[in-house]
């Protein structure tokens, strides 16, 4: 299917929303998004490129009765709630349509920034669902604390559910009853805010990013789209664990479905029920939900890809599809490597919220050494490369008629430096490799964040000599740590590790709720856990420059056999050196004085209450409930690592060697998880 959307047409720079009402006229049947439910997943339901076209319109009915709605305003409306991927599709264009500037802002932001975040852009309404109540008293909470001006004007709305959005899901068609959304409104002109999206952090705090017409319709024009809609068979891509308020989702679940003719593979809609909440993704259910509804193309970020990696029936998938997409972090090179010989057809994708994506999807021919790694970079932006002669280049993305940065940092507005480094392919030049960023950003396998907030944190403790922050490559950060010897002055490299290890446990025991507050105004990937400190010790002080700072380094180079071996016990085959298990043990000692081991492996009601326990010492929250899953109580994958871990560092041997990796997202509620333990 030929792209219906001619170049000249994106020139007049349409909205979104009047851009789903095009295609949906021109190709109505055209499905926009599949998925499978557990409960039957032969059968594939199918949400048509017309069906979200009425769904936007019915959001757009439901969000102009709420009190105080003025079609005239362009009244920014945070959208901060956990639903279905085709519910916040709807929510987005309804919005929009009703004349509203979405802003879409993910609950795993810290409330500090996302009042930040509010409050630059003259927020005043939230959309929310009801399983956020509790997270949004919260916010409210914090924002009348620091302007509260603007908590009263601040109203509060909940969200329409699936039913309300999609009455006829997967079986719409032009005849069903459908009253279409006419109120006049303030359009926006091409240059104007349409919508607002925030940076991820990953360089700092998140940033609101405003995004005109004129930027979006850019992005509608991207070369990858134009290239999709020349494919036969169509692309059916798994995009089923990417989020909306991810320049990612807006890239790929949003304008994929809208621009080309392929079909985003999205998890079914499990949100009917007020409290009730969105489908846990994991690496395992990404690939059963691709396989299910007959994908040829994923999209995920590189900690699934490495996780996929160790299944050769895994890998067996990965091979006969299309492309593999992947970006946000690098993939580990050994791992990436061993997949591209074997067949996996690995496509590089680059870009920021700023700019949206650079490369062109095109995959690098086997024979080019690495090619994986590397991207063509596309031919319709325009670009600089700034020389840092060191072998990497700067990327400037520059201004033109057809694509426009939604910020301008350069001299006279003529483009965006964005701070990335890349380097030139050795016998390629046309092909590029991020490699890191000017400032010292960290990219782990799930995503990029700055180091320097949870250094700063840590580093106001009165018993803190210096601190790094690291993790590059990883799936955890970590955090070198030098005491002051005055708070820490015992430990030494000839105390046995007894001794060391209860000086360890002491000084981390005191220090832990700095590093609680640290985390909270981190990004969620680069979380600590008392598994992921490292303690220096006096006879290896941290090497410093001339201005007293930490040298980067050098201190890691110092440090690699301690950073080593605790990310071979996180991140190994679920094993642990002595070292890390005497040590973890000890930490279980100070973090709850109520948590035993339970006498009778075989009692669920002993296990549920020591796994209730360790739960809640990882989350250092009392109020776990043992019968909902622990996803949805602040559990990320990391979480999970680390819990898994614990878990093996106490079960038996014969009970720990029949815990797969899978048990915790197969199990997710601590009772589930003790009945299962219990029969083992």
């Amino acid at each position: 299917m030929a792209l219906s959307l001619s170049p000249h047409y994106l020139q007049s720079f349409p909205s979104l929303h009047e851009v789903l009402d095009r295609q949906s006229a021109l190709h109505p049947d055209r499905p926009a998004f599949c998925y499978t439910e557990d409960d039957a997943p032969s059968e594939i339901t199918r949400v048509s490129i017309l069906e979200v076209n009425r769904a936007s319109h019915r959001v757009a009915h439901t969000l102009s009765r709420l009190p105080g709605y003025d079609p005239s305003a362009r009244e920014v409306v945070a959208v901060i709630l956990l639903t279905d991927t085709i519910v916040h599709v709807a929510l987005l264009y309804g919005a929009c349509r009703a004349g509203m500037v979405p802003f879409l802002i993910s609950p795993h932001v810290p409330l500090k920034a996302i009042v930040n975040l509010l409050q630059t852009t003259s927020c005043t309404r939230i959309v929310t669902t009801p399983a956020l109540r509790f997270f949004i008293t919260k916010l409210l909470a914090a924002l009348t604390s620091s302007h509260p001006d603007s908590a009263r004007k601040l109203q509060v709305n909940h969200a329409p559910g699936v039913r309300e959005v999609y009455p006829f899901l997967g079986m719409e068609s032009v005849d069903s009853p459908f009253t279409p959304f006419t109120m006049d409104i303030n359009a926006t002109t091409p240059e104007e805010v349409y919508m607002y999206m925030h940076s991820s952090g990953s360089t700092g705090w998140p940033k609101s990013i405003a995004h005109s017409r004129r930027a979006l319709a850019g992005w509608c024009g991207r070369g990858y789209l134009r290239h999709w809609s020349t494919l036969s068979p169509p692309v059916c891509l798994a995009v089923p664990h990417i989020h909306l308020f991810h320049a990612s989702g807006i890239l790929f679940t949003l304008l994929g479905s809208l621009m080309s003719s392929a079909c985003m593979l999205v998890y079914p809609p499990t949100v009917k029920t007020p409290d009730a909440l969105p489908y846990v993704s994991s690496a395992s259910s990404i690939l059963s939900h691709a396989k299910r509804a007959g994908c040829n193309a994923v999209f995920s970020v590189p900690v699934n890809i490495h996780e996929w990696a160790q299944s050769e029936e895994d890998v067996a998938f990965l091979r006969s599809l299309r492309f593999v997409l992947y970006g946000g972090a690098p993939i580990a090179r050994k791992i990436g490597s061993r997949l591209w010989e074997q067949g996996v057809k690995f496509v590089s994708i680059f870009g920021a919220t700023e700019w949206g994506i650079f490369p062109d999807f095109e995959i690098v021919p086997s024979t080019v050494s690495d090619g994986w790694m590397y991207f063509r970079a596309s031919a319709t932006i325009p670009k600089r490369w700034i020389d840092q002669k060191d072998g990497t280049y700067e990327l400037h993305v520059l201004i033109s008629d057809e694509q426009t940065p939604s910020v301008l940092n350069l001299p006279n507005e003529e483009g965006y430096a964005t701070g990335d480094l890349l380097v030139p392919h050795p016998e390629h030049p046309e092909l590029w490799r991020p490699v890191g960023r000017l400032s010292n950003a960290i990219s782990l396998t799930s995503g990029k964040f700055a180091p320097e907030p949870l250094e700063s944190a840590i580093g106001a403790h009165p018993s803190v000599q210096g601190v790094l922050v690291f993790g590059q490559g990883h799936l955890f950060a970590g955090a070198l740590i030098e005491p002051r010897l005055a708070a820490f002055g015992t430990l030494d490299a000839q105390q046995s590790d007894s001794d060391s290890g209860c000086e360890i446990v002491r000084f981390i025991a005191d220090l832990w709720p700095v590093i609680a507050e640290a985390n909270e105004l981190a990004p969620s990937i680069a979380c600590l856990f008392e598994e992921t400190i490292v303690i220096t010790t006096p006879d290896k002080p941290l090497p410093r420059s001339a201005k007293g700072s930490v040298m980067r380094t050098e201190a890691l180079k110092l440090y690699a056999r301690e950073i080593n071996a605790m990310y071979e016990t996180l991140e190994g085959a679920g094993g642990c050196n002595e070292f890390s298990a005497n040590r973890v043990e000890k930490h279980r000692s100070w973090q709850r004085p109520g948590r035993v081991s339970p006498d009778d492996y075989s009692d669920s009601a002993q296990l549920e209450q020591w796994l209730l326990s360790e739960a809640s010492a990882l989350l250092h929250r009392e109020d776990v409930d043992p019968a909902m899953g622990l996803f949805h109580q602040g559990f990320s994958n990391l979480h999970s690592v680390v819990f898994r871990t614990r878990l093996l560092q106490t079960l038996s041997e014969a009970i720990a060697s029949s815990l797969s990796a899978e048990v915790i997202y197969e199990n997710p509620s601590v009772r589930q998880l003790a009945q299962v333990l219990a029969l083992l």
